[in-house]
């Protein structure tokens, strides 16, 4: 039981790593502009985005 939870870290670690280089990917990223049209939100999460006025 206890290995398998050390390898439940571990694979958790490499998880929270790979959401945290997307993240930091676009924290610099200039904003996207959106409408009032629906965006899936695949499309836009985690970027900064700036309304249409």
């Amino acid at each position: 039981m206890t290995v398998r939870l050390g390898f439940w870290q571990r694979d958790r670690a490499h998880q929270k790593e790979a959401l945290n280089a997307h993240i930091v990917a676009f924290e610099n990223a200039p904003a996207q502009r959106v409408g009032a049209q629906t965006l899936p939100l695949k499309d836009i999460e985690f970027h900064r985005v700036a309304t249409a006025r």
